[in-house]
């Protein structure tokens, strides 16, 4: 933490930007006014482990930063990746980096590049991604390659349980976003990250949306851990 830094200062930085997708607390008992609130960043938190000291973590996607500054706190060494197909710039990443004094490494790149890095990681977190992407099975396959140890997914999942499957949304059906493009059950999840290699595959959690429904299924989020 940058002890240099007075309220105004801190206050003044966050308000430059116009837009925070993470809730990122900050000294002062401060936060930034992320549409991620604390609950849903707290919920998957739960399966990343609480000491990380002496690990390497990867954090794909890392917008704005929470859980790549929150794994730095828990004792990693972090590089944060993310392809700011958002739009928004790395604006909030930069201005967090600062006030908490981070020494966290950004770098702009898809999960798609990521054998570019030429390492690997203890921990990969891949939180809210994978159904953004076209081609899943193909991500899940490099980030296995980059995975020490565990892989934390986080997603959007349909709720259905009869046998693997996927939703292909081809338009605006989820969410009204047109980068959403698929959904996978539990099931789905898991037997692809078995395909590319990973041992054991465990449910850390889910919540289903009960009164929303897509193709006439209900849907929600899951948390997974793949343990190589």
């Amino acid at each position: 933490m940058d002890n240099d830094l007075a309220i105004k200062q801190i206050t003044d930085m966050v308000s430059s930007k116009p837009y925070w997708f993470h809730t990122i607390p900050l000294p002062y008992d401060l936060k930034t006014p992320g549409q991620s609130t604390e609950i849903t960043q707290k919920w998957n938190s739960q399966a990343i482990p609480t000491d990380l000291k002496g690990l390497t973590v990867l954090d794909i996607g890392a917008w704005d930063g929470y859980y790549s500054f929150l794994c730095e706190q828990r004792g990693a060494s972090v590089t944060a990746i993310d392809s700011l197909m958002h739009g928004w710039g790395t604006t909030g990443f930069d201005i967090c980096k600062k006030i908490l004094n981070s020494k966290v490494e950004f770098i702009q790149m898809d999960v798609m590049d990521v054998e570019k890095l030429e390492t690997a990681f203890d921990v990969v977190l891949f939180l809210g991604v994978y159904y953004h992407l076209k081609h899943p099975l193909l991500a899940f396959d490099k980030l296995y390659k980059v995975t020490r140890q565990s892989l934390v997914l986080e997603g959007h999942f349909i709720d259905v349980d009869d046998k693997p499957l996927m939703f292909f949304y081809p338009n605006t059906e989820l969410n009204g976003d047109p980068s959403n493009w698929w959904g996978a059950n539990q099931q789905c999840l898991e037997a692809m990250l078995k395909v590319v290699g990973f041992k054991t595959v465990t449910v850390i959690d889910k919540m289903i949306y009960e009164n929303v429904r897509i193709y006439n299924e209900r849907f929600g989020r899951i948390l997974i851990r793949a343990d190589v």
